[in-house]
């Protein structure tokens, strides 16, 4: 099946957006490793991505994102790329008026090589653009 348990993982993953009022458009750039028992679900990828959210809160915030791009890197057989997509939530705390370190999790749907479904707890940085702070 798409989904076992015993796989874990992680992700850091930069994302550069513009923000409209609580919903942001942009791109993510990253890293992340899975682990497990299986061995043909093991990989360590870099994630690059579209996203899509909405922040709600105006100091410290909860995320919801989701995310869709490509993904290259190391699989058991050798280097594997695909599409992937994500969605998550994350708490954001704030760095200053458009900067924020986040933490939460994510869940993975990734084809190329075996397509596998995924959870894996994130952190990041976030920047949003615009010079109004909205």
């Amino acid at each position: 099946g798409l989904y076992r348990p015993g796989s874990f993982g992680g992700t850091v993953i930069a994302d550069l957006g513009a923000r409209f009022g609580v919903f942001s458009l942009g791109g993510g750039l990253g890293a992340a490793a899975l682990s497990s028992d299986d061995a043909e679900r093991s990989r360590a990828f870099m994630p690059l991505a579209l996203s899509a959210g909405v922040a709600l809160g105006e100091t410290w915030r909860v995320r919801f994102r989701a995310r869709g791009g490509l993904w290259a890197g190391a699989v058991n057989e050798g280097l594997r790329a695909g599409p992937f997509a994500s969605a998550g939530a994350y708490l954001d705390v704030p760095l200053g008026p458009d900067a924020w370190f986040t933490v939460g999790t994510d869940g993975w749907l990734m084809a190329g090589g075996d397509t596998i479904l995924l959870f894996a707890p994130g952190i990041g940085l976030a920047w949003n653009f615009g010079g109004s702070g909205l």
